[in-house]
Protein backbone atom coordinates (compact mmCIF):
# COMPACT_ATOMS: atom_id res chain seq x y z
CA UNK A 1 0.00 0.00 0.00
CA UNK A 2 1.24 3.89 -0.58
CA UNK A 3 -0.26 7.01 -0.32
CA UNK A 4 -0.29 7.49 -4.29
CA UNK A 5 -3.39 4.63 -4.20
CA UNK A 6 -5.59 5.43 -1.29
CA UNK A 7 -7.08 8.63 -0.23
CA UNK A 8 -7.81 7.23 3.51
CA UNK A 9 -5.74 5.64 6.33
CA UNK A 10 -6.61 4.13 9.33
CA UNK A 11 -10.32 4.35 9.96
CA UNK A 12 -11.49 5.88 12.95
CA UNK A 13 -15.19 5.85 14.26
CA UNK A 14 -17.43 8.45 15.98
CA UNK A 15 -17.49 8.31 19.57
CA UNK A 16 -19.74 9.26 22.69
CA UNK A 17 -18.48 11.15 25.52
CA UNK A 18 -18.96 11.81 29.30
CA UNK A 19 -18.24 14.94 31.52
CA UNK A 20 -15.25 13.66 32.79
CA UNK A 21 -14.26 12.85 29.09
CA UNK A 22 -14.42 15.96 28.26
CA UNK A 23 -12.36 17.88 31.16
CA UNK A 24 -9.27 15.71 29.87
CA UNK A 25 -5.90 17.19 29.97
CA UNK A 26 -3.91 14.69 28.46
CA UNK A 27 -0.04 14.17 28.35
CA UNK A 28 0.94 11.81 25.56
CA UNK A 29 3.83 10.81 27.29
CA UNK A 30 2.45 9.04 29.65
CA UNK A 31 1.18 5.53 29.51
CA UNK A 32 -1.92 6.46 32.26
CA UNK A 33 -2.70 9.80 31.31
CA UNK A 34 -1.96 9.63 27.58
CA UNK A 35 -4.90 10.29 24.47
CA UNK A 36 -8.25 9.27 25.84
CA UNK A 37 -9.51 8.98 22.08
CA UNK A 38 -8.28 8.91 18.56
CA UNK A 39 -6.41 12.94 18.12
CA UNK A 40 -9.18 14.30 15.71
CA UNK A 41 -11.43 12.78 16.74
CA UNK A 42 -15.29 14.49 16.08
CA UNK A 43 -17.65 13.35 18.78
CA UNK A 44 -22.00 14.51 18.46
CA UNK A 45 -22.89 15.47 22.30
CA UNK A 46 -26.05 17.05 23.92
CA UNK A 47 -26.28 18.85 27.66
CA UNK A 48 -28.38 21.47 29.38
CA UNK A 49 -26.97 24.29 26.36
CA UNK A 50 -28.21 21.72 23.52
CA UNK A 51 -26.12 19.51 20.51
CA UNK A 52 -22.82 20.17 20.58
CA UNK A 53 -20.11 18.95 18.34
CA UNK A 54 -16.71 18.56 19.27
CA UNK A 55 -13.19 17.86 18.48
CA UNK A 56 -9.97 16.03 19.96
CA UNK A 57 -6.81 18.36 19.30
CA UNK A 58 -3.27 18.82 20.44
CA UNK A 59 -2.04 21.96 21.54
CA UNK A 60 1.44 22.25 20.11
CA UNK A 61 2.72 25.84 21.13
CA UNK A 62 1.51 26.93 24.76
CA UNK A 63 -1.28 26.49 27.21
CA UNK A 64 -5.09 26.87 26.48
CA UNK A 65 -6.96 28.64 29.04
CA UNK A 66 -11.16 27.17 29.18
CA UNK A 67 -13.42 29.07 26.86
CA UNK A 68 -10.41 30.56 24.11
CA UNK A 69 -10.28 30.07 20.74
CA UNK A 70 -7.59 27.97 18.89
CA UNK A 71 -6.57 27.43 15.45
CA UNK A 72 -4.57 25.01 13.56
CA UNK A 73 -0.36 25.19 13.54
CA UNK A 74 0.98 26.81 11.10
CA UNK A 75 4.06 29.60 10.02
CA UNK A 76 1.27 32.56 8.99
CA UNK A 77 -1.83 33.39 9.17
CA UNK A 78 -5.11 31.98 7.26
CA UNK A 79 -2.66 29.04 6.08
CA UNK A 80 -2.83 25.58 7.67
CA UNK A 81 0.74 24.58 6.38
CA UNK A 82 4.23 25.22 7.61
CA UNK A 83 7.23 24.51 4.44
CA UNK A 84 10.46 23.06 4.69
CA UNK A 85 13.39 22.28 2.02
CA UNK A 86 14.79 18.79 2.55
CA UNK A 87 18.29 17.99 3.12
CA UNK A 88 18.20 14.15 2.63
CA UNK A 89 15.64 11.86 2.33
CA UNK A 90 14.09 8.38 1.84
CA UNK A 91 10.27 7.32 1.10
CA UNK A 92 9.79 7.21 4.63
CA UNK A 93 11.10 10.70 5.90
CA UNK A 94 13.56 13.29 5.63
CA UNK A 95 16.46 15.94 7.35
CA UNK A 96 16.13 19.37 7.38
CA UNK A 97 19.46 21.62 7.01
CA UNK A 98 22.14 21.05 10.24
CA UNK A 99 20.23 23.05 12.73
CA UNK A 100 16.48 22.72 11.18
CA UNK A 101 14.75 25.93 10.16
CA UNK A 102 12.28 27.95 11.11
CA UNK A 103 9.07 26.77 13.44
CA UNK A 104 10.37 23.19 14.00
CA UNK A 105 9.72 21.87 17.53
CA UNK A 106 10.15 18.62 18.64
CA UNK A 107 7.24 17.03 18.38
CA UNK A 108 4.95 19.80 17.34
CA UNK A 109 3.86 18.05 13.85
CA UNK A 110 2.72 15.02 15.05
CA UNK A 111 -0.03 13.28 12.77
CA UNK A 112 0.35 15.98 10.61
CA UNK A 113 0.37 15.20 7.17
CA UNK A 114 3.38 15.91 5.04
CA UNK A 115 2.26 17.07 1.15
CA UNK A 116 5.12 16.75 -1.47
CA UNK A 117 5.05 20.47 -3.37
CA UNK A 118 7.89 20.09 -5.32
CA UNK A 119 10.46 17.42 -6.83
CA UNK A 120 13.86 19.82 -7.29
CA UNK A 121 15.41 16.82 -9.87
CA UNK A 122 12.67 16.86 -12.57
CA UNK A 123 9.50 18.87 -13.21
CA UNK A 124 7.10 16.87 -11.99
CA UNK A 125 8.38 13.80 -11.16
CA UNK A 126 7.49 11.70 -7.99
CA UNK A 127 7.36 12.15 -5.17
CA UNK A 128 5.66 15.70 -6.26
CA UNK A 129 1.89 15.59 -4.90
CA UNK A 130 1.62 12.40 -2.78
CA UNK A 131 1.49 12.85 0.39
CA UNK A 132 2.85 10.91 3.99
CA UNK A 133 1.51 11.07 7.71
CA UNK A 134 4.36 12.41 10.31
CA UNK A 135 4.79 10.34 13.04
CA UNK A 136 6.91 12.49 14.71
CA UNK A 137 9.65 15.14 14.14
CA UNK A 138 12.97 16.61 15.95
CA UNK A 139 14.49 20.15 15.09
CA UNK A 140 15.88 18.55 12.07
CA UNK A 141 14.28 15.30 11.67
CA UNK A 142 10.94 14.07 10.45
CA UNK A 143 9.81 10.81 9.91
CA UNK A 144 6.34 9.68 8.35
CA UNK A 145 4.62 6.16 8.86
CA UNK A 146 6.33 3.34 7.46
CA UNK A 147 2.98 1.49 6.38
CA UNK A 148 2.15 4.61 4.01
CA UNK A 149 5.19 5.61 2.32
CA UNK A 150 5.92 8.05 -0.93
CA UNK A 151 7.19 5.96 -4.16
CA UNK A 152 9.79 7.59 -4.43
CA UNK A 153 12.71 9.03 -1.98
CA UNK A 154 12.92 12.69 -0.79
CA UNK A 155 16.22 14.35 -2.15
CA UNK A 156 17.87 17.21 -1.74
CA UNK A 157 16.34 20.43 -2.24
CA UNK A 158 12.67 18.78 -2.55
CA UNK A 159 10.25 21.19 -0.80
CA UNK A 160 7.68 19.69 1.38
CA UNK A 161 4.52 21.53 3.22
CA UNK A 162 3.45 20.07 6.62
CA UNK A 163 -0.02 20.33 6.63
CA UNK A 164 -1.91 20.28 10.26
CA UNK A 165 -5.11 18.88 10.85
CA UNK A 166 -5.30 18.64 14.97
CA UNK A 167 -2.30 20.31 15.89
CA UNK A 168 -3.57 23.74 17.30
CA UNK A 169 -2.22 27.24 18.65
CA UNK A 170 -3.14 30.46 19.65
CA UNK A 171 -5.94 32.45 17.63
CA UNK A 172 -4.68 35.96 16.44
CA UNK A 173 -7.36 38.78 15.22
CA UNK A 174 -7.94 37.65 11.33
CA UNK A 175 -8.05 34.25 11.76
CA UNK A 176 -10.12 33.02 8.64
CA UNK A 177 -12.83 30.50 10.19
CA UNK A 178 -11.66 27.66 8.39
CA UNK A 179 -8.24 27.74 10.25
CA UNK A 180 -9.81 27.57 13.96
CA UNK A 181 -10.72 24.45 15.62
CA UNK A 182 -12.61 25.68 18.30
CA UNK A 183 -13.53 26.68 21.72
CA UNK A 184 -11.28 25.09 24.80
CA UNK A 185 -13.48 23.18 26.78
CA UNK A 186 -11.49 21.69 29.84
CA UNK A 187 -12.16 23.91 32.69
CA UNK A 188 -8.65 23.64 33.55
CA UNK A 189 -7.42 24.27 29.55
CA UNK A 190 -5.26 22.47 27.74
CA UNK A 191 -1.31 21.95 28.65
CA UNK A 192 0.88 22.94 25.60
CA UNK A 193 1.93 19.43 24.37
CA UNK A 194 -1.09 17.98 25.33
CA UNK A 195 -4.61 16.66 24.24
CA UNK A 196 -8.16 17.75 25.01
CA UNK A 197 -11.44 18.65 23.47
CA UNK A 198 -12.51 21.68 21.69
CA UNK A 199 -16.52 23.00 20.93
CA UNK A 200 -16.90 23.31 16.96
CA UNK A 201 -20.58 23.42 16.48
CA UNK A 202 -23.89 24.33 18.74
CA UNK A 203 -24.09 26.84 21.64
CA UNK A 204 -20.79 27.68 24.00
CA UNK A 205 -19.30 29.90 26.75
CA UNK A 206 -16.60 31.76 24.88
CA UNK A 207 -13.78 34.53 26.26
CA UNK A 208 -14.33 37.73 24.25
CA UNK A 209 -12.11 41.29 24.66
CA UNK A 210 -13.60 44.09 26.38
CA UNK A 211 -15.58 45.47 22.85
CA UNK A 212 -19.44 45.22 22.31
CA UNK A 213 -20.59 42.46 21.08
CA UNK A 214 -24.60 42.52 20.12
CA UNK A 215 -27.06 39.60 20.05
CA UNK A 216 -27.35 38.41 16.38
CA UNK A 217 -24.64 39.74 15.26
CA UNK A 218 -21.63 37.76 14.43
CA UNK A 219 -18.57 37.17 16.04
CA UNK A 220 -14.48 36.63 15.28
CA UNK A 221 -10.99 36.10 16.45
CA UNK A 222 -9.03 38.08 18.19
CA UNK A 223 -5.20 37.23 20.33
CA UNK A 224 -7.07 34.06 22.02
CA UNK A 225 -10.71 35.39 22.53
CA UNK A 226 -13.41 36.40 20.23
CA UNK A 227 -14.75 39.87 19.15
CA UNK A 228 -17.17 41.88 17.66
CA UNK A 229 -17.16 41.15 13.39
CA UNK A 230 -17.05 44.85 12.86
CA UNK A 231 -16.47 45.07 8.99
CA UNK A 232 -14.25 42.02 8.56
CA UNK A 233 -15.65 39.74 5.93
CA UNK A 234 -17.94 36.51 6.44
CA UNK A 235 -14.61 33.82 6.19
CA UNK A 236 -13.73 35.45 9.55
CA UNK A 237 -17.06 34.77 10.98
CA UNK A 238 -17.06 31.79 14.20
CA UNK A 239 -20.51 32.11 14.82
CA UNK A 240 -23.33 33.98 16.40
CA UNK A 241 -23.63 35.85 19.54
CA UNK A 242 -26.90 34.44 20.94
CA UNK A 243 -26.77 37.60 24.00
CA UNK A 244 -25.17 40.73 24.20
CA UNK A 245 -22.12 40.85 26.17
CA UNK A 246 -18.68 42.17 26.26
CA UNK A 247 -18.97 44.91 28.95
CA UNK A 248 -15.74 46.25 30.13
CA UNK A 249 -16.82 45.77 34.12
CA UNK A 250 -17.84 41.65 33.93
CA UNK A 251 -16.29 39.66 36.74
CA UNK A 252 -16.52 36.57 33.98
CA UNK A 253 -15.17 37.86 30.68
CA UNK A 254 -17.90 35.09 28.97
CA UNK A 255 -20.54 35.65 26.00
CA UNK A 256 -22.99 32.53 24.81
CA UNK A 257 -22.41 31.96 20.72
CA UNK A 258 -23.78 29.55 18.79
CA UNK A 259 -20.65 28.37 16.71
CA UNK A 260 -20.80 27.47 13.25
CA UNK A 261 -17.58 25.90 12.77
CA UNK A 262 -18.16 22.62 11.67
CA UNK A 263 -19.45 24.48 7.96
CA UNK A 264 -17.86 27.66 8.59
CA UNK A 265 -18.05 29.99 5.28
CA UNK A 266 -15.30 30.20 2.82
CA UNK A 267 -13.36 32.77 1.89
CA UNK A 268 -15.68 33.41 -1.07
CA UNK A 269 -19.01 33.88 -1.86
CA UNK A 270 -21.03 31.25 -3.21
Amino acid sequence: MSSLNDLTFRIGHLTGLSNSDLQGDDDDASPTTGPKARPGTLSWITDAFGPRIVKYIRAVSTNFAYGRPVALDSDAQNIITTSYTVLTGTTTGFTLSSGGQANVTNGDHQGAICFVTDDAGAAGAVPEGEAGIVTFNSATVFTLEPTYPLTAALAVNDTVDIVSNYQTEDTFDGDEAWTVSGICLPTDGITAGNYGWVQVEGVCMARHIASAITEGDPVVTDYRAIGPFGSDGQELHLGIAVATGASTDEAQPFVPVNLKLFTCSSSTSP
